[in-house]
């Protein structure tokens, strides 16, 4: 007698627009965090940042010129606020995207409070650290303005500052924070 094998489960659902594509991947930290933490391959997380980074600077591009002349001050370049160090803005990125990417490896697949909760952390560190750094937390975020405009100062902290914070949370989420699963629940939808 033959018994049928149970279906398989659905696929993970994604909302937003670009969810269905990429798992909502938008800024090189939380990719390189998800891959960090055993939840993206190696090769989709290069992917991905390469082209979130491409799709800044082509946004930054449109932005440019779509902006009248008079208008174009700063035109979304993230800086340092006065008397804020390279290392203090290099240590606030890399605390408030640790603060991200740790958000996101533990709420991301909760539902629409798990993502409210993320939204919610990001607020949070825009309210916090805006007025020293601009609160960029995403490197491709401030590369696409700094090619555009080619200011390049301080990029480094931009760069480097979210890139580590989300190595970092990845790292801690992946020795500390994982809930045990079961063998075959081990992969999560980041990854295909």
């Amino acid at each position: 007698m033959h018994v049928p094998k149970p279906p398989s489960p659905p696929p993970p659902r994604h909302s937003g627009i670009i969810g269905p594509v990429s798992g909502g991947h938008i800024n090189p930290a939380v990719s390189f965090g998800l891959f960090c933490s055993g939840d993206c391959s190696f090769l989709k997380a290069l992917f991905y940042s390469v082209f979130q980074c491409l799709g800044a600077i082509t946004g930054a591009a449109i932005h440019l010129v779509t902006t009248p002349e008079d208008n174009r001050s700063g035109m979304g370049v993230t800086g340092l606020s006065s008397g804020v160090t390279q290392w203090q803005g290099f240590v606030i990125e890399a605390v408030i995207t640790y603060v991200l990417v740790q958000a996101v490896l533990a709420l991301a697949e909760e539902g629409f409070a798990g993502k409210l909760a993320v939204g919610f952390s990001i607020t949070a560190c825009h309210l916090a650290f805006i007025n020293y750094t601009g609160s960029s937390m995403n490197p491709a975020r401030s590369l696409g303005p700094a090619v555009v405009q080619n200011d390049f100062l301080n990029v480094w902290v931009y760069l480097a500052g979210p890139l580590v914070g989300g190595a970092v949370a990845g790292v801690v989420y992946r020795t500390l924070f994982r809930p045990a699963k079961k063998d075959a629940d081990a992969k999560n939808s980041y990854d295909f």
